[in-house]
C-alpha cells in the first residue's frame, strides 16, 4: 500500500469508495463480491485505472442503489482490488483483499463517491469496529444456517 499516486501530501489516501451492504471485509481478509449498482461499478472502475485500491465500507441502509454520504460509514477497509471480471449483464465480479483499515476525513466526489482516506493503525485511540460489527450482525441475521452452526460450536 505505498503507492505515491494514491497518497496526498498529508500521508491519507484519494481512493474511490465502494459500499457494501451486508457484507463486511476485514483487513488481512479476501472477499469476492458482484458489483452491479451504478456507483460501486464506478468505484471499482476507477480503482481499476490506477493502483487499484479503494474503501470498502459498510452501508448504514443496505435497501439504497446508491448510498448518499451520509449512509455509509466513516470507518471501512482500504483493500486491492485483485481481480476484476466483466459480467454480462454490466456489472463486475471483483476479488477484494483488505490491507488496513481506514477512516473517511473528507468526500471529494459523490457518484461515485471519493474520499480523503487516513490510513489508521490497530488501536488508535478514538477507533471503533461498529460498522465492521453492525454488518457481521445483519449477515448472521440473514443466514439462520450459520446461525445454527455457530450456535452449536
Amino acid at each position: 500500500m505505498t503507492s505515491p499516486d494514491a497518497l496526498s501530501a498529508s500521508g491519507n489516501y484519494l481512493l474511490p469508495v465502494l459500499p457494501l451492504k451486508d457484507l463486511c471485509l476485514f483487513p488481512e481478509a479476501s472477499l469476492g463480491v458482484v458489483v452491479s449498482r451504478p456507483g460501486a461499478v464506478g468505484a471499482v472502475e476507477i480503482a481499476s485505472r490506477g493502483p487499484k485500491l479503494l474503501l470498502a465500507v459498510a452501508q448504514s441502509d443496505p435497501a439504497a442503489v446508491n448510498p448518499p454520504a451520509r449512509e455509509v460509514h466513516a470507518v471501512g477497509t482500504v483493500a486491492t482490488l485483485a481481480e476484476e471480471i466483466p459480467l454480462r449483464a454490466g456489472g463486475r465480479r471483483v476479488e477484494l483483499d483488505g490491507l488496513r483499515r481506514g477512516r473517511i476525513v473528507q468526500l471529494v466526489g459523490v457518484d461515485p463517491l471519493v474520499a480523503e482516506v487516513q490510513p489508521l493503525d490497530e488501536g488508535d485511540a478514538g477507533d471503533h469496529w461498529g460498522a465492521a460489527v453492525e454488518a457481521l450482525a445483519r449477515y448472521l441475521h440473514a443466514h439462520a444456517d450459520l446461525r445454527s452452526f455457530l450456535d452449536q460450536q
